[in-house]
């Protein structure tokens, strides 16, 4: 199952290679690779956010997990299983070749104004706005 750009599942396995990342909805600069709101953190408010974004692994080398034997996936096993992970790396590069990604531009902060008061919350034609 290709689940994202990012990651697989082929069987029992699981490899990811980092989170998508947009950084207009994450305020916290967040490494490429790193698999943010990944772990259980204690903590509240501005501790946990925090937290949730900045602790986790880092997977921009493909982490591997066994979902069947650890669901929660808590145990990363590319070091122990380095042929599956570089199959599954092969695998998910393979997949990805024909995403489509167009060119969508520049970030315009107006546009958010647009979206909010003109659409009522919808996406417009952002034509002679």
């Amino acid at each position: 199952i290709h689940l994202s750009e990012k990651a697989l599942i082929s069987g029992r396995y699981k490899i990811v290679t980092g989170a998508v990342i947009d950084d207009d909805l994450i305020p916290i600069k967040v490494e490429e690779g790193h698999m943010w709101l990944d772990g259980h953190y204690v903590g509240w408010g501005t501790q946990a956010i925090e937290a949730s974004f900045k602790k986790g692994r880092y997977c921009g080398n493909g982490c591997l997990f066994d979902i069947l034997s650890d669901p929660n996936e808590d145990h990363e096993l590319s070091e122990s299983m380095p042929e599956m992970t570089k199959q599954l790396l092969g695998r998910l590069q393979e997949l990805n070749k024909n995403n489509f990604r167009p060119d969508r531009g520049e970030t315009v902060d107006w546009a958010c104004d647009v979206f909010m008061n003109k659409y009522g919350g919808f996406y417009g034609p952002f034509v002679d706005v």
